[in-house]
């Protein structure tokens, strides 16, 4: 056999690291194993810990019980405890009899046991069985581990489509009125900024995007004549009905298995932190902290859309409304890490330049997007996710699209 091949054929075994602190045991055990296996040797548990993390890593370990310097169970502890050696099967061979001494080595994570003097073709029956036992573990492990990653994929996949189902809907309800147009977009995407901030969940980061998207659901029910006029415009039965309205929409929302815990959130949007709110009254931080965050964005963007108030609030003037409401409608803390985020985001400069798709960029702040001279968003800073979805759009509509920023 030449050297080449001879170098292949010992890529292909399996290492074995022997661990015994008797040169004679240690030369013994190597030279019947050598055939079939590639050998490595240490003299002592802290010797076996080093050469785990050197190459070729073993990938079986046969190790003396009785050993001076680091105590073998100590040794064996150590290699459980890392994720890079757990699971490397440790065989331990001893001239102890003793079943207590078995039974703690078992217990400890040794795979097998086995006493001295040792048979060799003992030996290489239970590091046979031992190699074929991890080898099946690791393609199970392998196995769970790629259908777990497709079903992973899967998932995101899915509920990348619901979400975006969702931001379909909301659109199409404000296309009632045109000021509100990209409302839902922009107050979900500064609802997840704020909840990223204080260090939500991911989970809870999306419940409160999704309940951010819905927060309009309920004016499905509300006439034009209604739908049309600022909050503040209508008068105080109106106003109560159209809060009601969208507050009772979580109610309908809670059938929905998947809404239920965003349905939570859309029901309490008009709650406010003093107690004063609707539906429920609840005060402080009986008011779930996504409504709460919900509640400061959607009053900043009613504001500078002038669906508040009759009028389109600056946004100095806005951030001067949620300051001076803070403690009152909207919890503090939401209202400082709003203005962290967002005090100082805003061009003072009120010059639009109209460009094309293919020029719009991430960060870029939009004024408003028309496909066909149609109002589709507007106010809104451009993302990867929105210019991806514009071209989508683009592409199977075949609508000419004009973009509207500022600079």
């Amino acid at each position: 056999m030449n050297q080449s091949t001879d170098n292949q054929h010992q890529d292909q075994k399996s290492t074995i690291l022997i661990v015994d602190d008797e040169p004679v045991i240690l030369k013994t055990m190597m030279l019947s194993l050598q055939d079939d296996y590639r050998v490595r040797a240490a003299r002592s548990g802290a010797q076996a810990i080093t050469a785990c993390e050197t190459e070729p890593k073993p990938e079986l370990i046969l190790m003396d019980i009785t050993m001076p310097e680091m105590d073998d169970y100590e040794a064996i502890v150590q290699l459980k405890k890392s994720p890079e050696t757990a699971s490397i099967p440790v065989i331990f061979v001893t001239a102890l009899s003793d079943a207590g001494h078995e039974e703690k080595g078992l217990e400890l994570g040794a795979v097998d046991y086995i006493t001295k003097p040792v048979n060799p073709a003992i030996v290489k029956a239970r590091i046979k069985t031992q190699l074929e036992l991890k080898a099946a573990r690791d393609y199970l492990e392998d196995q769970v581990a790629r259908r777990t990653e497709k079903l992973n994929r899967a998932n995101e996949e899915l509920k990348s489509n619901y979400l975006g189902t969702v931001k379909s809907f909301s659109m199409l309800l404000e296309q009632k009125d045109t000021k509100l147009a990209g409302h839902s977009r922009r107050i979900a995407e500064q609802s997840r900024n704020i909840a990223r901030e204080l260090n939500l969940s991911r989970h809870d980061i999306d419940t409160t995007v999704l309940a951010a998207l819905l927060t309009r659901v309920g004016s499905i029910t509300l006439p034009d004549r209604i739908v049309a006029k600022s909050l503040f415009e209508l008068d105080n039965e109106d106003r109560r009905m159209v809060i009601e309205k969208l507050a009772n929409a979580g109610l309908m929302l809670m059938n929905i298995a998947s809404l239920s815990e965003a349905a939570k959130l859309v029901e309490s949007q008009y709650e406010h932190f003093n107690g004063s709110g609707l539906p429920n009254g609840l005060k402080g931080e009986e008011i779930p902290l996504g409504a709460r965050i919900i509640s400061v964005v959607r009053d900043y963007d009613l504001l500078v859309e002038g669906k508040l108030f009759n009028k389109h609030y600056s946004h100095t003037n806005a951030i001067t409304y949620l300051n001076r409401h803070k403690s009152d409608y909207y919890d503090p803390e939401i209202v400082k890490v709003f203005i962290k985020l967002y005090g100082k985001s805003y061009s003072n400069t009120d010059q639009i330049i109209t460009i094309g798709l293919s020029d719009l960029l991430p960060g870029m702040v939009i004024n408003e997007v028309k496909f066909n001279g149609r109002l589709y968003v507007r106010n809104m800073t451009a993302t990867e996710e929105i210019i991806s979805e514009l071209y989508n759009i683009h592409r199977r509509s075949h609508q000419r699209c004009e973009i509207e920023i500022q600079i």
